[in-house]
């Protein structure tokens, strides 16, 4: 049956772009940063989910990074449908891209082991490298970016949590290595094992679908106590918000909490009979998707 949620990322503005710089070198680095001062696209800043890697590697979408309280309890045949908002003076504009549902669950350090998984090595929302036995905390596409745009919680994000809390890894945020057999945190010393939540998502459709162009959906205005306003008189609009939030308790993609405005949602509905529909609706609208 699969769990059924919506996601809402925000995507990359030139102005991203000030706080890290990509190198030359770094081909696909450097074109995501192109592609994102030409507004191509709402790719996320950071690229996480994956839409940017995605289309330039040719490989399925992945989730590795941000959103730890969604991302740590999906499962395969969970499906997640993604909005991106943009900011603009006074406010944001949210799009719909598609949805997505997940095909595996792998470790970041699989990506490393396995032949299979390859192509993800060049990806954008990776937090390790392989060095010999052990692994390296590595952000290649962030060449000389503060420490503020670093992931310097890298090794929590990534790891199995269980039996430990999150000041058991105070004492490794910031360091920059993973040794398998050594790494031990918490009172006991336990050895700290890496979780499989680098999540890979499918590509065959119904199953998939990601907008060639996301679409306007909603904006909201600024105003602490506001909701999004969806877009009047728009019939693709509101058969959009009426296959996803309207399917829920919350009815909007947003929340009053200032801390958390964009919370995930999990929606009332069967995740394969919704994708069947959702399929069929969006080809009547005339979306055309991204080719697999």
């Amino acid at each position: 049956m699969g769990e059924l949620y919506i996601a809402s990322y925000q995507a990359a503005t030139p102005a991203y772009l000030k706080r890290v710089r990509w190198s030359p070198e770094d081909e696909i680095g450097f074109a995501y940063a192109d592609a994102v001062r030409r507004s191509d696209w709402p790719y996320d800043a950071g690229d996480d989910p994956s839409f940017f890697s995605m289309r330039f590697t040719g490989g399925a979408l992945t989730w590795g990074i941000c959103r730890p309280d969604l991302r740590n309890k999906l499962k395969p045949g969970d499906t997640v449908i993604f909005f991106a908002f943009k900011f603009r003076p006074g406010g944001l504009d949210y799009y719909f891209c598609g949805y997505n549902t997940v095909s595996r669950l792998v470790r970041q350090s699989d990506v490393w082991e396995h032949d299979g998984l390859s192509c993800y090595r060049q990806y954008l929302n990776l937090l390790i490298s392989r060095q010999g036995t052990s692994y390296q905390w590595h952000e290649p596409h962030r060449v000389g970016a503060p420490k503020s745009a670093l992931h310097r919680d890298w090794l929590w994000r990534i790891a199995k949590r269980e039996g430990f809390c999150r000041k058991d890894f105070d004492a490794v945020d910031g360091l920059d290595l993973f040794e398998p057999q050594r790494t031990c945190l918490g009172q006991g010393r336990r050895r700290l094992k890496l979780a499989p939540n680098y999540v890979l998502f499918g590509r065959e459709r119904p199953d998939n679908f990601t907008l060639e162009t996301p679409y306007l959906v909603a904006r909201y205005e600024g105003s602490p106590a506001a909701m999004e306003t969806w877009r009047d008189n728009d019939e693709r609009a509101e058969a959009i918000r009426s296959m996803t939030v309207c399917l829920s308790d919350r009815g909007h993609l947003r929340t009053r909490n200032r801390q958390r405005p964009n919370r995930h949602i999990r929606l009332k509905a069967n995740a394969r009979e919704w994708r069947a529909e959702a399929y069929s609706a969006l080809m009547n609208m005339g979306f055309p998707p991204i080719e697999a």
